[in-house]
């Protein structure tokens, strides 16, 4: 079963989902970025090369030739094709999608970012319903409290 991680009570979904992506990469976690609105992914992929002005979030379209070599691939495909350019590592699937990811379960480990904004959270609670009735392991996080 796959572990499904949100986090809630940000005021910025891309944002947030923007330094998470740094984190991983700065920990030399692989990452897989989904979502199926190729404008919300173009509005990621232009935020990652603004979020910090001072060192580079490397990252890659899933079209782009470079892209097996960028440790964050973002896609608007099914994401689970993507896990092959990593093996045998292990992979992170963050999502930014307002369903759940396509071939999710083909991931050990998913991340959830819920903002503020009640469209997302009643989004965000739909997803976390279909992941525990299909058995995953879901967990909270309240980013409001740290």
């Amino acid at each position: 079963m796959s572990r499904i991680d949100f986090a809630f009570g940000v005021e910025d979904r891309f944002r947030a989902a923007c330094e998470v992506a740094r984190r991983q990469f700065l920990r030399g976690r692989k990452t897989i970025v989904y979502t199926k609105d190729m404008r919300r992914l173009s509005k990621f992929d232009h935020m990652l090369w603004e979020a910090d002005k001072t060192s580079l979030i490397p990252h890659a379209l899933c079209s782009h030739n470079l892209a097996e070599h960028a440790p964050i691939i973002l896609t608007d495909k099914e994401p689970e094709r993507l896990i092959k350019v990593f093996s045998p590592e292990k992979v992170w699937l963050l999502n930014l999608d307002i369903e759940c990811p396509p071939g999710y379960k083909s991931f050990e480990l998913i991340l959830e970012i819920v903002s503020n904004i009640e469209e997302d959270k009643q989004a965000a609670r739909r997803r976390w319903q279909q992941y525990r009735e299909a058995g995953h392991n879901v967990h909270a996080h309240n980013l409001q409290l740290g």
